[in-house]
């Protein structure tokens, strides 16, 4: 027969190990109520006097995030080759979309977005034919990525062999830029 002390003992031990199981699983007292979570990136802060192309979030709705990849205060980009390397146990690339960056003054424009290994994400992107290149006197978006997270994490998004060209004949790379990548957080 238990005392009372070991009885009391036990059934705190009891109920602290419950807490922490619903902890652990992210519920509720009610084991039927999930706690939702959420997806959201954190790239660089504020980039005042920077020019360049930086990862920004654009949109995000339950397990989905976007992330505009924006180009930053650099004249005559006509184009932009880059690989992006994200955390594919941890989330799972969805979508592209092109953004606004160069299709200033009605250029056409022709993106590619391959999956070229998994967790990279292999992008070329550029104006079409013998038109100047475009002027991004502030921030706009180059592309913009989607992806969606499966397990609670926060996992670096990079850039990897960042380019921009200009619109010389042939394009030459616009030196000098910084490139920041950031943080995809679901939880």
């Amino acid at each position: 027969m238990l005392s009372k002390n070991r009885f009391r003992r036990n059934l705190i031990a009891s109920v602290l190990l419950v807490a922490a199981l619903q902890f652990a699983v992210g519920c509720s007292d009610d084991p039927t109520n999930m706690v939702t979570l959420a997806a959201s990136f954190q790239g660089a802060p504020s980039l005042p006097n920077t020019q360049g192309v930086a990862m920004s979030q654009s949109a995000a709705a339950g397990s989905t995030v976007t992330v505009a990849i924006d180009v930053i205060g650099v004249s005559d980009v006509y184009g932009a080759s880059f690989r992006i390397v994200y955390d594919s146990v941890n989330w799972t690339f969805v979508s592209w979309a092109a953004g606004s960056a160069l299709e200033q003054g009605g250029a056409a424009v022709r993106s590619e977005v391959v999956e070229s290994d998994t967790g990279t994400l292999t992008i070329g992107t550029s104006r079409l034919g013998p038109v100047a290149g475009a002027n991004v006197a502030d921030r706009k978006a180059l592309l913009l990525l989607t992806f969606r997270g499966a397990l609670r994490s926060a996992s670096p998004l990079t850039f990897e062999s960042p380019v921009l060209f200009d619109a010389s004949n042939p394009p030459q790379e616009i030196s000098g830029l910084a490139w920041f990548g950031g943080t995809l957080v679901f939880q």
